[in-house]
C-alpha cells in the first residue's frame, strides 16, 4: 500500500498489489537431534518453487468453538457470494453454530494451481439458522476472483500456502545439549 499526503491535509491510499499474510515463527528450544530435522527441513523450504501450508496456532479454530467439537463432522461450504468482494454466507453447519469477528476461514479455489484463501472474519457474531445457514457476513481480505458457491470451508485451521522470506531464517544458539532461538518469517503466496 502506498499512502501520500496532500497540502489540504487529506490522506490518499492505493493499494499496488494483492493483500499477502505474513508471520514470523520463533522455534522452541530443542534437543540437538531435533533441531538438525527442523534445519534440514528449513534448508528444504529455501528452495526455490518450496511452499507449505500455515495457521496462526492462537486461532486453531472459531473462538466458540476451538476445539472443534461442535462442529464435528459438518462440512461448511460457501452458500453466497457477494458482488462486492467482501461479503459471503455459509450452509452446512450445525444449527446456532457461532462465528466471531477475527475467527479465520481458508478454501481452496481456481485450477492450474489450485489455491489458498484465507480470510478474516470482522462481522460481529455470525449465528447459523435451522438449516445451518448463516447470514452474510464480510470478511478480509476481500474475496478474489475464483471463489465458488459451494466450496468446501475450513474452520479448523485455516491455512494459507506460504514461502520463506529470503534472509530470515536464523539457526539459533546452541547450549546444555539444546538448540534455540531458530526463527524465520513468511508471507503467504498466491502461486
Amino acid at each position: 500500500m502506498e499512502v501520500s499526503g496532500l497540502a489540504d491535509g487529506s490522506v490518499l491510499r492505493d493499494q499496488l498489489g494483492p493483500r499477502l499474510w505474513r508471520g514470523r515463527v520463533e522455534l522452541h528450544p530443542a534437543p540437538f537431534a531435533q533441531a538438525r530435522a527442523m534445519a534440514a527441513r528449513l534448508a528444504l523450504l529455501q528452495e526455490p518453487g518450496r511452499s507449505f501450508l500455515a495457521w496462526a496456532v492462537d486461532q486453531a479454530g472459531p473462538a466458540r468453538d476451538p476445539k472443534g467439537t461442535l462442529l464435528g463432522a459438518a462440512v461448511p461450504q460457501i452458500a453466497s457470494l457477494a458482488p462486492d468482494a467482501r461479503d459471503l454466507s455459509l450452509s452446512g453447519l450445525p444449527a446456532g453454530y457461532e462465528l466471531s469477528c477475527g475467527d479465520g476461514l481458508s478454501f481452496l479455489y481456481g485450477s492450474d494451481p489450485v489455491r489458498h484463501a484465507f480470510h478474516r472474519i470482522v462481522t460481529g457474531s455470525v449465528v447459523a439458522d435451522g438449516t445451518g445457514a448463516t447470514s452474510v457476513f464480510e470478511v478480509v481480505p476481500a474475496l478474489r476472483a475464483g471463489a465458488a458457491i459451494g466450496t468446501p470451508v475450513t474452520l479448523l485451521r485455516p491455512a494459507f500456502k506460504a514461502v520463506l522470506l529470503p534472509g530470515t531464517v536464523t539457526a539459533g544458539s546452541s547450549e546444555r545439549m539444546r538448540t534455540g532461538g531458530a526463527s524465520f518469517e513468511f508471507i503467504q503466496t498466491l502461486r
